[in-house]
């Protein structure tokens, strides 16, 4: 079976097509940074462009289409609104509409920023809310998909983490690491509230889906809600970082252009009980980045 992983130079897409390419016959996309090869075929692609993805589709011809890019950087969307839109939108567009051609399914990554916040422990069936642009761009994605008529499948994902490569941005496990090693204070938020997601955890939830051919929509978040200071205390716990450079702060005192929703944190029971989905503890998550190969060689080049 061949699989297009659209985003496969990014933190998830790139386990993805790790834990895809030994299974299956895999392709991974990427837009400027290209990233290694990774037993599967890189292919360059700029999805805003209909004609780009329609070109990339035809060739290809897969089954399935696992769609993990986007523009995540939440207040760069917020500032940026157009471009947002031509990516999480349009990009998501192209896609749906390449898949219809060739008859390929479609596994979409969503967020938990398409809820307001104001309550935590989401269910898939909840009423969504985004307050920001991003989440906006995002929820409008989980629409086409419900308009369209092609096989879909939807993961929520929150506060994804991982060691990242020398192409891709810092993640917030990463920037907190790299913070402390360097012997930076920082401060961090306690009132907000996330369920974070181990890259290589959310990319079995993805895996499961294809196996199950599974539809509809699945929070493949980690176990547990956390606000971003217990998030921060406990990756210097695990890593052997001094914590008493983590300051406490408040939202309110760090004027950020979007606004965030409070507790976004999203239920995974769905997704344990119809997928088999096992989601990581915060503290097993970090266990398993501490035990990874690389991770001397990470500390040591950043």
């Amino acid at each position: 079976m061949k699989v297009l992983v659209v985003g496969g130079s990014g933190l998830l897409g790139s386990r993805v097509v790790k834990m895809f390419s030994t299974k299956f016959e895999t392709y991974a996309t990427y837009t400027a940074n290209k990233p290694p090869r990774n037993k599967c075929e890189l292919i360059e692609i700029d999805i805003r462009k209909a004609e780009s993805v329609r070109k990339i589709m035809e060739e290809v011809r897969p089954a399935v289409v696992v769609h993990t890019a986007a523009l995540t950087d939440v207040d760069y969307c917020e500032g940026h609104k157009r471009e947002a839109r031509m990516l999480n939108v349009a990009g998501t567009k192209n896609l749906i509409d390449g898949c219809g051609r060739v008859g390929a399914s479609m596994i979409y990554i969503s967020t938990d920023y398409v809820f307001d916040g104001k309550r935590g422990d989401y269910l898939e069936e909840d009423s969504v809310n985004p307050i920001s642009y991003y989440g906006k761009t995002k929820l409008e994605g989980e629409k086409l998909l419900a308009e369209s008529r092609i096989d879909c499948c939807i993961g929520r994902v929150s506060v994804v983490y991982g060691w990242n490569g020398p192409w891709q941005r810092l993640n917030f496990v990463t920037w907190v690491i790299k913070s402390l090693k360097e012997g930076s204070s920082i401060r961090v938020v306690d009132d907000q509230y996330n369920t974070p997601t181990l890259a290589d955890n959310a990319a079995e939830a993805v895996y499961r889906m294809v196996e199950k051919n599974a539809g509809g929509i699945y929070h493949i978040t980690g176990a547990e809600c956390v606000n971003r200071y217990e998030f921060a205390m406990e990756i210097a716990k695990v890593f052997g970082l001094d914590s008493s450079k983590i300051a406490r702060g408040k939202t309110a005192e760090l004027n950020q252009l979007a606004k965030r929703p409070f507790n976004s944190c999203l239920s995974t029971k769905k997704a344990e009980r119809e997928l088999g989905y096992r989601p990581l503890k915060i503290h097993e998550g970090l266990d398993v980045m501490r035990r990874q190969r690389g991770y001397e060689g990470w500390l040591n080049g950043n």
